[in-house]
């Protein structure tokens, strides 16, 4: 079968062992990223000075959104451990993001094709992710991923996971504390990690350097809320922001909250329809990144 796996490694350079397969992915691409120097010479019109460069490895990943494949993408993302709490019939994890002084997890990512083929990335993080809901679709969960390395390989030994996915119903949107009526929701979370710290003595990518963190939403409001136009006018108080997929309100779901300046808002119109408004938002403090999972 083709799986997309994740594992997580006791250190840095040392490839995971062990593995977490993500279910109901829609689409993988990984890709090892082999430079070759280029650089035109004085001598003719088709003469150049080449020499190997760096070595890295990238790639993305896009599954259809439930409590397993949400869980695997938050643990790669943040880069560090979330911290746990266990109830009557549930385990919660608070993700926040990996800050200085920390200790940096590294994953593993490992692409399965075949019985026979697959591609490892060894030392790697989610560069980014992405939550998508749209009225009418399946919740999407993307992220793109970045590495130190590549590898062919064999398939790892991993169980198969099969879990249902969440529908657009489940999710909510809230703004200021009140809820909105949400058409499509987009949530973007970025740790900008640096593709580009290669060091004298080594082609391989160094190490995974983040940089800012940076969390977006974007909200397609159906009818138009014009309040929301009032509060981007008069700018920069900022408002709460609650994203939400709620299964079993005891015993699964997925809460993301911060606080956002709006950035910006539009607002067209076509032929007869009812108004809509897109908000852009930007989070500015109190991340806070919940997933409970049924035990």
């Amino acid at each position: 079968m083709r799986a997309f796996l994740i594992g997580e490694q006791t250190a840095k350079g040392e490839a995971a062992t062990s593995f977490t397969h993500v279910p109901n992915v829609r689409s993988m691409n990984l890709q090892p990223n082999v430079e070759t120097l280029i650089e035109q010479t004085i001598e003719q019109r088709l003469s150049v000075a080449y020499a190997e460069g760096g070595i890295r490895a990238s790639g993305s990943v896009e599954a259809f959104v439930s409590t397993a494949a949400l869980k695997a993408f938050l643990k790669a993302f943040f880069l560090k451990d979330p911290s746990t709490t266990s109830g009557d019939g549930y385990t919660e994890y608070t993700f926040t993001p990996w800050d200085y002084g920390d200790t940096l997890k590294y994953h593993t990512v490992v692409g399965v094709y075949d019985s026979n083929t697959a591609l490892r990335l060894i030392d790697a993080a989610f560069d980014s992710l992405e939550l998508s809901i749209e009225a009418g679709d399946i919740p999407t969960i993307s992220g793109d991923v970045l590495a130190a390395k590549a590898e062919k390989t064999t398939p790892p030994t991993f169980t198969p996971q099969t879990a249902p996915v969440h529908g657009f119903h489940l999710g909510s949107v809230k703004i200021g504390g009140v809820a909105v009526k949400a058409k499509s929701v987009t949530l973007t979370m970025e740790n900008n990690l640096a593709d580009d710290y290669f060091l004298v003595g080594a082609r391989e990518l160094a190490d995974l350097l983040p940089a800012e963190f940076n969390v977006e939403a974007e909200v397609e409001i159906q009818p138009a809320d014009w309040s929301l136009v009032e509060q981007y006018l008069s700018q920069p108080s900022p408002v709460s922001v609650e994203i939400a997929i709620v299964k079993d309100e005891n015993n699964e779901f997925l809460r993301v909250s911060f606080d956002a300046v709006i950035t910006e808002t539009e607002f067209p119109v076509e032929g007869a329809e009812v108004p809509s408004i897109t908000v852009r938002l930007r989070a500015v403090s109190n991340l806070s990144v919940v997933l409970r999972e049924p035990a």
